[in-house]
């Protein structure tokens, strides 16, 4: 699965903004991917309490 088309033109004007640099689709969509692939490892739940509550960060759940 891919990033849709105005993923990859977001992100490519989030690169070029913060790097200065114009990268491809192909380029943006790999570096995109990988961010995204990124996130799904690092990102957790917090637990509130011992009790197996788990709170959502920037949630409902707040």
């Amino acid at each position: 699965m891919g990033l849709s088309k105005q993923a990859v033109s977001d992100f490519k004007s989030a690169y070029f903004k913060r790097y200065g640099k114009v990268i491809s689709d192909t380029e943006a969509q790999e570096k995109g991917l990988e961010l995204l692939t990124f996130f799904k490892i690092i990102y957790k739940p917090i637990r509130t309490s011992s009790n197996n509550d788990w709170k959502q960060i920037g949630g409902k759940n707040e």
